[in-house]
């Protein structure tokens, strides 16, 4: 679903005299040999970068939104590093003296993003896949936290938000009517979501008794797996993540179940059968629900002021299919 997606900001150009300058303080004396941007992302500007004489590649990571998500993002990939795998970070800094961006030096995770392989792969890898998937998430879903809310850069947690079913219906007013989106999604599918949430919103609610972190983004492109065959896949590490807060379980599920794997039945299974077997709870109705949930992150895209033509196609599209089914 994001093939088509572009970036909202350039990727940033840095020769290797410059790159080397950054990573040295890290490792003393590195010489670089490869270096090579990693394409996916839609913001920040992420490097594969391979040292002599060092067994692994590096990713150096320039941060393009803001120091505190960067902070944020450091912070949780810390917190939860004992529950699922994330990549390790050798060194942090809230700006360099390069081109002004936080930046990091992360551990390369060699394994594919799930996006660059979803095509290619049978229903019996992908019902391996999605047991994997869902064993992960329920790993993450056991942070709890008293109430819905965003974290800050050290994971403070803000002020309450309202999730319920006329939350999401103020935040569909908040978004399409208020703000930008309405006229990006045309008046009458403007009305007919509107109609859609207070007269279903109310279901989400069965699945959101218990604030808990959510990742926020969890696309394929963030989850990145290995395996097949004799081994069995793994999820070897889910990355990126900027956008997590307290929230519902349904946030992410939703996000995960978007095309191309909405009717991928094998992957669903799975995916419900790995988050249960991990200890994770979910209502019979959990598909509808999570659906519903996205309703959220759908109208926050078409809101953002940066949004491309082809995000707001993607979620007219889903939107419609939402509402008529």
């Amino acid at each position: 679903m994001r093939e088509d997606w572009t970036r909202t900001k350039p990727v940033l150009d840095l020769d290797e005299e410059t790159l080397k300058g950054l990573i040295e303080p890290v490792f003393p004396g590195c010489r670089i040999v490869e270096v090579a941007t990693v394409t996916g992302g839609l913001t920040n500007t992420n490097l594969r970068v391979r040292l002599a004489g060092r067994q692994g590649a590096l990713l150096v990571r320039f941060y393009q939104r803001s120091g505190d998500l960067a902070h944020k993002e450091m912070a949780l990939c810390e917190m939860v590093k004992d529950h699922v795998r994330v990549p390790e970070y050798f060194h942090f800094a809230p700006e360099n003296p390069v081109t002004g961006h936080a930046f990091a030096v992360i551990e390369w995770i060699d394994a594919a993003p799930l996006q660059d392989m979803v095509h290619r792969l049978s229903m019996d890898d992908l019902a391996g896949i999605g047991d994997a998937i869902g064993g992960a998430l329920a790993r993450v879903h056991e942070f709890t936290y008293a109430h819905f809310a965003y974290f800050d850069g050290a994971l403070k947690i803000g002020e309450p938000m309202d999730l319920s079913g006329k939350g999401l219906v103020n935040y569909l007013r908040f978004c399409l009517v208020q703000g930008r989106g309405g006229p990006r999604l045309g008046p009458k599918l403007t009305e007919q979501v509107l109609d859609f949430a207070a007269r279903e919103g109310w279901r989400i609610e069965a699945w959101e008794q218990t604030p808990c972190l959510v990742h926020g983004d969890f696309n394929l492109s963030n989850i990145l797996v290995r395996g097949g065959k004799e081994r069995g896949w793994e999820a070897a590490a889910i990355i990126d993540w900027e956008y997590a807060f307290s929230g519902a379980p349904g946030f992410d599920f939703g996000n995960v179940m978007r095309p191309p794997l909405d009717h991928a039945e094998s992957f669903l299974t799975a995916l419900e059968q790995g988050y249960r077997d991990a200890g994770g709870v979910m209502p019979a109705d959990w598909r509808r629900i999570a659906r519903i949930t996205d309703l959220f992150s759908y109208a926050d895209d078409l809101h953002h002021a940066a949004t491309s033509e082809a995000v707001i196609a993607d979620a007219k599209r889903e939107i419609e299919a939402l509402i008529v089914a």
